[in-house]
């Protein structure tokens, strides 16, 4: 039962969700669609947090699409267990990655004053939820 809770209806639920509010928010309210920008009030943070959480997240999840669009031939090139290893040693470590840059973005929201003037609620929100993220694939 948790199962199809799990791999059924959420997935549906994610989608219906990225298909409906995406278009209403951004036909509706334009104001919220974006984020503000962060850079001009502290960079040197921010620097050593953005640059590993992209570097590590963007092939992780390239690596997620790509199996998810060719389950047959990753399965193949996974099927070896030395291939196996070489590929989950080398996700760990992309994810550990992403992990200290997302770790180092809420590190330079929390000791930033001038941060702190723009800094929402959903902001936390959004960067606990990517690093637990992270954390949990990891």
């Amino acid at each position: 039962m948790l199962n199809d809770f799990i791999f059924i209806a959420l997935p549906y639920a994610a989608l219906a969700l990225v298909l409906l509010v995406t278009p209403y928010r951004f036909l509706n309210n334009r104001l919220t669609w974006s984020a503000y920008s962060t850079q001009f009030l502290e960079r040197k943070l921010l620097y050593w947090g953005i640059n590993p959480w992209h570097y590590g997240i963007i092939p992780v999840l390239a690596a997620h699409l790509v199996g998810f669009a060719f389950p047959g031939p990753m399965k193949g090139f996974l099927g070896n267990q030395q291939t196996l290893l070489l590929v989950e040693s080398f996700g760990l470590g992309l994810g550990l990655f992403a992990l200290l840059g997302c770790l180092l973005l809420l590190l330079r929201r929390s000791n930033s004053e001038r941060l702190a003037r723009v800094t929402f609620g959903s902001d936390w929100l959004i960067l606990y939820l990517l690093a637990f993220q992270a954390g949990t694939g990891t």
